[in-house]
């Protein structure tokens, strides 16, 4: 429990008051008594007083410790509760035959995607994608935006960025998103920038921006009230790196 400043102040006025008001009332003729001496009322005064301030000073330095570990596991459940997107390169056939994937993955599809698949061809060939899931202590995240924004087929030359975008409410932690990069002739194709926003179970808004011009991917701490305060939780620079992950088959399907 907090005391407010209020009660702080009443509960001084009537530990001074107190006393005061006690050795008036025994003065009174009527009841016959008063302090002996002014020494033994000095005395007795600064005793209670001192007893009454010292009892207020333990229970705030108490009270205020209390908060402080309250706070600190508030802290630490908020912080534990924290996932984080992986995003990953990954080569597999275009409609992901034979690939070990969660029940409830889907691919996030695109139009250079939809034109891969009418291609006759399409069955005999693997295309890069990348995989997006959640790693963390928590099984779900919530309302996750995902948002792709991908170069024309003639790279940026004279073309504008396509977007392709997805919600959903529930993003579980075994569940991997595919989303194609590739052009209709089987060659990767870039994205400009990929962000996925999504809150925490314990209602954090966390922004994950993988960016290609500034080769870097980043998980942002999103400060609903002032977005001059976002704070940057992790982040890595990509330049000059490369990494390749190669497609996880089923066994059978070889």
């Amino acid at each position: 429990m907090k005391l407010d400043k209020k009660t702080i102040l009443k509960i001084v006025f009537w530990a001074i008051a107190a006393p005061i008001i006690v050795n008036i009332i025994m003065f009174i003729p009527s009841f016959g008594l008063a302090a002996s001496t002014t020494d033994n009322w000095l005395s007795f005064f600064g005793n209670y007083s001192g007893g009454i301030v010292g009892g207020i000073v333990a229970y705030i330095i108490a009270a205020s410790q209390i908060k402080a570990q309250n706070d600190e596991k508030i802290k630490d459940e908020i912080k534990n509760s924290r996932s984080y997107i992986i995003l990953e390169e990954f080569i597999a056939p275009v409609d992901l035959k034979g690939v070990i994937t969660h029940n409830n993955s889907k691919i996030l599809s695109n139009k250079f995607y939809e034109e891969i698949k009418k291609d006759p061809n399409s069955k005999h060939k693997s295309i890069p994608f990348y995989k997006i899931h959640h790693s963390g202590l928590p099984e779900i995240i919530l309302d996750c935006e995902i948002k792709v924004i991908l170069h024309g087929e003639g790279e940026t030359a004279g073309k504008i960025p396509y977007l392709v975008e997805s919600h959903l409410s529930v993003f579980e932690k075994n569940t991997e998103i595919f989303i194609p990069v590739a052009r209709k002739d089987f060659k990767h194709i870039n994205p400009k920038r990929v962000t996925v926003s999504y809150s925490t179970i314990k209602g954090e808004k966390i922004l994950y921006v993988y960016d290609v011009d500034k080769m870097e991917e980043k998980h942002v701490l999103i400060n609903l009230k002032d977005r001059n305060k976002d704070r940057v939780l992790h982040r890595v620079k990509l330049k000059g790196v490369t990494w390749i992950y190669p497609a996880k088959f089923n066994d059978h399907s070889r």
